[in-house]
């Protein structure tokens, strides 16, 4: 670990104030936003950042730095001063990362602490009633048998929607 540093990797919708010492936050938080503008994890990290900067009285300033697996992003955050001021917006993509790469120039373990979960979400397998599957095991069976046959939409390579597909 860097300095015996641990920077700050979820943010909480619900963080306060009363949490930290009296002079914190004295200065803009920063929130970094490892994905592209626009997407959910944008509108998360915006709506997360709009609460916080409500609660805390101090403004928190979003900044996107997309790209590679989220690893610049990351990156950032990692060797900023581990002085509460730079958080990361991540996804659990980032559990994964350390099996996807060959090597990252963080340790997601050892230099980030989590602080809170923000949201969560099911994932679901749906088809029209008119489908032909009733059950996945009768999808599997046809993928099977079929390859080539079928499509799935993501929202990235190595995303849990790809992974679990």
């Amino acid at each position: 670990m860097r300095n015996s540093s641990v920077h700050v990797l979820f943010v909480s919708l619900t963080f306060s104030a009363l949490t930290w010492a009296q002079s914190f936050p004295s200065k803009p938080l920063k929130l970094v936003v490892p994905y592209a503008a626009g997407g959910v994890g944008d509108v998360t990290a915006r709506l997360v950042a709009q609460k916080m900067s409500e609660d805390l009285g101090q403004a928190v300033v979003i900044e996107n730095k997309p790209g590679a697996g989220l690893t610049p992003g990351m990156e950032y955050v990692k060797n900023a001063p581990a002085d509460g001021y730079t958080m990361v917006i991540a996804g659990n993509g980032q559990a994964l990362a350390k099996s996807l790469f060959k090597s990252l120039p963080y340790d997601i373990a050892k230099d980030f602490a989590h602080v809170s979960s923000i949201g969560t979400y099911d994932i679901a397998l749906i088809t029209s009633p008119s489908s032909p599957f009733n059950t996945v095991q009768e999808l599997l069976r046809y993928a099977k048998s079929n390859p080539g046959k079928l499509n799935i939409g993501t929202i990235s390579v190595g995303s849990t929607q790809n992974l679990s597909a």
